[in-house]
Formats: structure tokens, C-alpha cells, sequence
């Protein structure tokens, strides 16, 4: 958009946001617009030559759940029973629907998308589960796409980087960052 020409872009998601916020930098960069801040939280690049998007997708979400309450995972495998991605306590019945049918349209999308390099900065949110075994890299495999990774660690998962406290931490970050 012309007005914008000439300002910085800040992008950024969560999950898979982030690799969606990733592909709207790259297309900037391509048009000719300067890098923007590439904010990713719990993001990871997506390398078609490792496995469908759909195994991965489980594979995490699984490694999430098993390492997450015991009432979380009982409900998560009542939910498979009945076809259904588990919802958080309080969630009903249409948003777990809802839940699974965005899951499943995320992971077609992510089967198809084929990344290109990017050179500009990624300022990359994790958590201390974000190091664990099956995601074998530590930059979330960002640099394989020619990405320099700026790497802000915070204790617990995924889920708990968005509530409080840590989403406080989080927040504060976010605000000195783009200062």
C-alpha cells in the first residue's frame, strides 16, 4: 500500500501465525520494501523435506499435550474418541469443531507452502519447551532459510507464554523491542 512506503512494517504470530507473518515479510522484502520486525512466538520454520506438515503439526501438539495436566490429556484422548481435538476446560463442544477444522485447514496449507530464503531479522519467542528432543534445533529451524535468529527464552510452554504471568514478561519484551 503506498501510504505505508517508506515505514517500517512490524509482523509477527503466534504457532502457525508465525510462519504466515514469515511468507507477508518475504513478499515485502521481494517488493522492495526494507525487512520488517519479524516478531514469531513459538514459531517454527516449516521444511517440506522433513515430513508432511500434518505429522509434525501431531507430532507437537502431542509432545504439548503429553507434557501438559493430567485432566488435559484424559479430555484430549475423550475428544479423539469422539473425532475431535481436545478444547481447553470451558470451551464447547462448536468450538472444538471449530478447533479441528482450522487444525486441519492449517495443516493442507502448510503441506503446499514451499518457503524461500529470507535475510532479514527473526526475533524469535520461546519457551523452555521449545528445546525439547523433537524439535531438534533451538532457532526453530529458521536459519536453514537464511534467517539471523534473535532468541528470547521464557520458562514454561507454549500455551503458558500467553497467560499470566509470563504474557506480562512477554508484553514488556514485545514494547522494548519496538521502542
Amino acid at each position: 500500500t503506498p501510504h505505508l512506503k517508506g515505514k517500517r512494517w512490524v509482523l509477527g504470530g503466534w504457532s502457525y501465525g508465525g510462519i504466515v507473518a514469515f511468507e507477508m515479510a518475504r513478499q515485502l522484502v521481494a517488493r522492495g520494501e526494507e525487512p520488517p520486525v519479524l516478531i514469531l512466538i513459538e514459531s517454527w520454520a516449516h521444511h517440506p523435506a522433513e515430513g508432511t506438515a500434518r505429522r509434525r503439526l501431531k507430532r507437537a501438539s502431542l509432545m504439548a499435550l503429553l507434557r501438559g495436566p493430567h485432566a488435559r490429556r484424559k479430555a484430549w484422548l475423550k475428544s479423539r474418541r469422539a473425532g475431535a481435538i481436545a478444547n481447553e476446560p470451558g470451551h464447547s463442544d462448536d468450538q472444538g469443531v471449530a478447533q479441528t477444522a482450522a487444525y486441519r485447514a492449517n495443516a493442507k496449507a502448510l503441506n503446499t507452502y514451499q518457503p524461500g530464503p529470507y535475510k532479514g531479522e527473526i526475533h524469535l519467542f520461546l519457551t523452555e519447551d521449545s528445546d525439547s528432543p523433537e524439535l531438534r534445533v533451538k532457532d526453530g529451524g529458521w536459519h536453514i532459510l537464511g534467517a539471523k535468529c534473535k532468541i528470547h527464552s521464557y520458562p514454561g510452554s507454549r500455551e503458558e507464554v500467553l497467560r499470566a504471568p509470563q504474557v506480562s514478561e512477554l508484553a514488556g519484551d514485545l514494547v522494548n523491542l519496538l521502542e
